[in-house]
């Protein structure tokens, strides 16, 4: 006989039946049918309005003679939980009765829709603050089922409802389970998007599981997308597992991004419970409304576009230059190689411009690019990744494929030879592999596999000149997330949080050096990929590289630096050795990055921080990216000076317009900020007339053309004089 899944038996069976009618004798369910609802795996859920009071509610009627023992206790169950809990962000239950072999759960009804409609209907990014009022209100669902000993076990973005005054509204308790103290459900049941890595491997699970699908809730709020997806089963499963999934959007805070960082722990134990989840969501909450000071903010979803500046020095001040990208585009990734950029698009459109001597700009080689040129080679690639290095790019797609063009003098293209290529080319050895993530080093490349291998060539920090990709061996016990390159060096971040790091260690800027009971023992390369014992006491988030020291950050947004602090570039006393930068204690940072003697940070406020020493340009070196360093004035900071910083009005806040910085990269004197906005461009700041040569990279024009008047005078209020001590050549 043909068997059929539950879901489908039961659709034949709600369409073989007519809906119950409910009779007046019901009593309280006496009403009219007003339509159906859905259709469902255990019932149908129709629309109903009570005679006595005129209120919609939602009638849930499930078949109980078609239904198979456990299927029928799963009914029952929905009835037993929904009796038990009250609480108004949990769809309320009115009542109950069987007749003619059907049960009929009478229920609230939210009008609003689901959580899944809401995402699906909105044209961009949710702004913060809604995320946070929705799930905070989820929370607080989940946090008093918990205190009852109930899992809801089918946490999912369908079965979260809204009213039409936006309360959240948590049901489908089907499958939910009443816990005694020691007891742990053990059957996997629920929507496989959502399940924990403890539910995937088939051991038992409590309320972590729970929480597990909240971070997945959080993350899709934030992005929009599922936080894993898979073609098939198999594929989703190892997805979880993994537990890797791509960063939330750069305009969302730190705080948000490490509440869902925390949530999607693979290891349960350390997912905090619903009542902590439920006081940092309100901490969060209760901080980004005070921004808004009171003003209503308008949830009215806006599109982010993205504004590329580059921050140059002349004088005593920074300069702010924007890059001349296509009109209304959204970056989602910028590589500064050592004279050449790429920028890559969300609509995986691939621009270059700088020097393309030895063909790294992926067309045919010219001395100097002045403007963004898109990259016709990769038009039908799918580019998802990109990353530059001293004369040669590299770009990833979606699909895993590694392609390379430039100078291939030193191996840096991996091809199996040392051949220059202008147009980017596939690495035959890697098309095995399935790569995410790539990062370049002067004359190296190091990228990341989905399964967690880290391949190399070029020329390697050992010394050793590779021409074609090898395998790093890394410690077994050890799960690679991130690669990063610096002069010298590549750096490998794993899940739970450590750095290995293969090197140069010159002036301990890899924090390889330790300290025993004979003394200072110094390391001064890494052959392979070893892990720094001295910074184990953090986990880390990022790292970033510089020619004589190194800086990292943590997870709970704290920057450690190392290496000489000849120029002042580590921020504190402790000369080669790791520490936290005291001064910026009370700041949660965000991103970090080191240029060749300073480090650079941005903040949760959107401002930049700046210590160490500065080379700047003098008038005549303004427009010239290729300069002489003889021709330099320097600048000391010996203290984290901020030296910019991004806000939005009163009245921007209130109409839901957000600015952003998305991302900081150095490049010798030369600083690039990307910032992303959703405040409109407005056609009205075109122009037709012919812009003169000498105006055409001014400050008054950003990615789309002219910069908006909003953001020009804030970005002018943030440009002041340097507070360094000048210090001449």
């Amino acid at each position: 006989m043909k068997r059929t899944s539950c879901g489908s038996r039961m659709n034949d069976i709600c369409r073989s039946r007519p809906l119950l009618e409910v009779k007046e004798e019901d009593s309280t369910l006496s009403g009219r049918l007003v339509f159906m609802i859905c259709i469902g795996a255990f019932g149908t859920a129709v629309l109903h309005k009570r005679l006595s009071d005129g209120k919609m509610v939602v009638l849930k009627e499930i078949g109980l003679e078609e239904l198979s023992a456990p299927e029928r206790q799963m009914a029952l169950n929905e009835v037993q939980v929904l009796s038990v809990l009250h609480h108004p962000n949990i769809i309320s239950y009115l009542g109950s009765f069987e007749k003619n072999g059907l049960l009929v759960i009478e229920m609230e009804y939210a009008e609003g829709g689901t959580l899944s409609q809401l995402l699906t209907g909105s044209s961009g990014p949710l702004p913060e603050q809604q995320i946070l009022d929705i799930f905070r209100q989820t929370v607080a669902a989940i946090e008093y089922m918990h205190q009852h000993s109930i899992l809801h076990r089918d946490l999912k973005t369908v079965n979260i409802f809204l009213t039409k005054d936006q309360v959240i509204k948590v049901g489908d308790f089907g499958i939910s389970k009443v816990m005694n103290t020691k007891s742990q459900a053990q059957t996997v049941l629920g929507t496989p998007y959502y399940i924990s890595p403890e539910m995937c491997e088939g051991k038992q699970y409590d309320e972590k599981s729970d929480m597990w699908a909240l971070g997945c809730i959080l993350y899709e709020l934030a992005c929009r997308e599922k936080t894993f997806q898979g073609s098939n089963l198999p594929a989703l499963v190892n997805k979880i597992m993994k537990g890797v999934y791509e960063p939330l959007p750069s305009i969302y805070s730190s705080g948000l991004k490490l509440l869902v960082s925390d949530l999607l722990q693979k290891d349960p134990s350390l997912r905090p419970p619903a009542s902590v989840v439920s006081r940092r969501v309100v901490r969060l909450y209760e901080k980004i409304a005070a921004k808004s000071k009171g003003n209503r903010v308008n949830y009215k979803a806006q599109k982010i576009r993205s504004v590329l500046f580059q921050l140059s020095g002349e004088g005593p001040s920074f300069q702010l230059s924007p890059v001349r990208l296509p009109p209304k585009t959204k970056i989602l990734r910028v590589a500064v190689g050592a004279a050449h950029y790429i920028a890559l698009t969300s609509d995986t459109l691939v621009y270059t411009w700088g020097e393309g001597k030895r063909g790294e700009l992926g067309y045919h080689p010219t001395d100097w690019q002045e403007e963004p040129k898109l990259v016709e080679a990769l038009l039908s690639k799918s580019v998802a990744a990109v990353s530059a290095g001293n004369g040669f790019s590299a770009f990833v797609t979606d699909s895993g494929l590694v392609l390379t063009c430039g100078n291939g003098s030193r191996g840096c293209l991996g091809h199996g030879d040392f051949e220059d290529h202008s147009c980017p080319k596939i690495i035959d050895k890697l098309l095995n592999v399935d790569v995410t993530d790539i990062s370049c080093g002067d004359d190296h490349v190091a990228c990341l596999t989905r399964d967690g291998k880290v391949y190399t060539w070029g020329v390697h920090p050992t010394g050793a000149t590779l021409c074609s990709p090898e395998l790093e061996e890394i410690p077994a016990e050890f799960t690679a997330v991130a690669v990063k390159c610096g002069p010298n060096v590549v750096g490998v971040l794993t899940s739970c949080g450590r750095l290995l790091v293969a090197g140069s260690n010159d002036s301990n800027r890899l924090g390889l050096d330790t300290w025993s009971l004979l003394g200072r023992r110094t390391t001064n390369n890494a052959v392979r990929l070893t892990l720094v014992r001295s910074l184990t006491k953090w986990k880390l988030k990022s790292v970033s590289f510089g020619r004589s020291h190194s800086a990292a950050l943590t997870r709970d947004g704290r920057v450690l630096t190392m290496g000489s602090g000849t120029d002042c570039q580590l921020g504190h006393s402790c000369d080669r050795w790791p520490a936290p930068v005291e001064k910026m204690a009370l700041r949660v940072i965000t991103m970090v990055e080191c240029g060749p003697t300073f480090t650079l940070v941005s903040c949760e406020e959107n401002a930049l921080y700046f210590w160490g020493t500065r080379f700047t340009q003098g008038k005549e070196m303004i427009g010239n990216s290729r300069i002489s360093m003889s021709t330099l004035e320097t600048q000391v900071v010996v203290e984290p000076q901020e030296v910019l910083a991004l806000y939005c009005s009163e009245k921007q806040i209130s109409e839901g317009l957000t600015v952003t910085v998305n991302s900081i990269y150095t490049q010798w004197h030369c600083i690039f900020l990307l910032v992303d906005t959703t405040a409109p461009y407005k056609k009205s700041e075109e122009t037709t007339k012919e812009v003169p040569k000498e105006e055409e990279h001014g400050e008054d024009f950003d990615t789309l053309g002219p910069v908006p008047d909003w953001i020009k005078e804030e970005l002018a209020k943030a440009t002041h004089s340097w507070p360094g001590n000048d210090i001449r050549a």
